[in-house]
Parts: C-alpha cells; sequence; structure tokens
C-alpha cells in the first residue's frame, strides 16, 4: 500500500502516514447479503439470495491539529476590578481550528470564538490592578508625607500583590481578544503552544 500524498510504501495499517502525515482511507471488507430476482426458462421469477464481500473504504480522519481538546486557564492579579478579592478569569480551549474563550465578568467575553489562521500575533506586557494604582497613589503620598519606610514596604507589596500580564491575541479583522494572567510561566506556555499552531513566530 502506498500513500497517495507522497508516495512513501506503507509496510503496516495506519491511520497516518508516518512520513508526510497525510490522513490515508483503509479498506474494510464487509460481507453483505444480496438477493437477486432471475427469470428461469419457464418465466418464473426466483429470487437468489447470494453473500458477496464489498470493499469499502473507510475515512479514518484523525486530527491535524496536536493540541485539539487541551484547555487553558488564567486569572487576573488582586484588585482587578476594584475589591481586593475582584479577579478576571480566563478559560481557553483549544480546537480543530480555532480558540475558544470563557471570560469572566462576561462583559470582557466580546470574541468568544477566534480562527487559528486569523491570528496574526499574541503580545504581552506588565502592569497593575485597577486596586494596585490606587495603593500606588497612597505609597507616593506616604513619601512626600515623610513616612518614607512605609511607602517603600507597601511599595514592595503592591508590586507582589497586584502585579500581572496583560496578554491580547490580535486577528486580522482587529476584533481581538484581551485577558489577565498572574502565571507567567503559564502565559509563556500557551504562547509557546500557539506557536505551534497558528503562523505567529
Amino acid at each position: 500500500m502506498k500513500c497517495k500524498q507522497c508516495g512513501a510504501e506503507l509496510t503496516q495499517v495506519s491511520k497516518f502516514c508516518p512520513v508526510c502525515g497525510a490522513t490515508l482511507e483503509q479498506e474494510e471488507k464487509i460481507t453483505e447479503t444480496v438477493t437477486e430476482t432471475q427469470v428461469n426458462d419457464n418465466n418464473v421469477a426466483t429470487k437468489e439470495t447470494k453473500k458477496k464481500s464489498v470493499v469499502k473504504k473507510q475515512n479514518t480522519a484523525v486530527s491535524s491539529n496536536p493540541l485539539k481538546g487541551k484547555k487553558y486557564s488564567f486569572k487576573s492579579a488582586q484588585g482587578q476590578r476594584l475589591t481586593f478579592t475582584g479577579k478576571n478569569y480566563t478559560n481557553i480551549e483549544v480546537g480543530e481550528d480555532r480558540l475558544f474563550f470563557d471570560i469572566r465578568p462576561n462583559k470582557f467575553n466580546k470574541v468568544p470564538v477566534m480562527y487559528l489562521e486569523d491570528i496574526t500575533a499574541i503580545n504581552f506586557k506588565s502592569n497593575i490592578t485597577i486596586l494596585g494604582w490606587i495603593w500606588l497613589v497612597i505609597d507616593i503620598f506616604l513619601v512626600l508625607g515623610g513616612v518614607v519606610w512605609l511607602g517603600v514596604i507597601l511599595a514592595v507589596l503592591d508590586l507582589f500583590i497586584f502585579s500581572q500580564k496583560e496578554v491580547t491575541i490580535y486577528q486580522r479583522n482587529n476584533s481581538n481578544v484581551k485577558f489577565w494572567a498572574d502565571n507567567t510561566k503559564e502565559m509563556n506556555k500557551f504562547i509557546e503552544d500557539m506557536k505551534q499552531i497558528t503562523n505567529i513566530r
């Protein structure tokens, strides 16, 4: 048996070509019962039941996306929504040819689906949450008021508690997706995975 895509010789039954990765079709022999009507010499119709082997091609298509079904979960740092515990949550699932987004609160879930072929870039930048900015203003007033040691301590806590990454996924029609991640390692893993299945570099 040969691969129709690259012509490689296949030594065993497989769902895809080990050389070029093309999806293969497998042949499956099945037995069908066929009833044939015949007319004999006396013009009498008789029915004869025969069994014959029919070769049917079975489509064994497999997903060409190695990450299909993979899920990612991200959350913002503390204070993204003006309360100390206010966070944004983002769940992303990889489909065959698209990404599915579930961003909470729902008002941030403006683009629930994005096709992989439409993704042009993924960028990120560091920032702090809304509550973090308020905390930073308090730090500045403490320093200006002479309480430098307390301002410095609060500034360090500010960076530790309220620091996050703002991630933006760009697509051709300029309908972009933005979410926040407080785990840099997970964010980098997501971006590296997306490089495998999109045209970004």
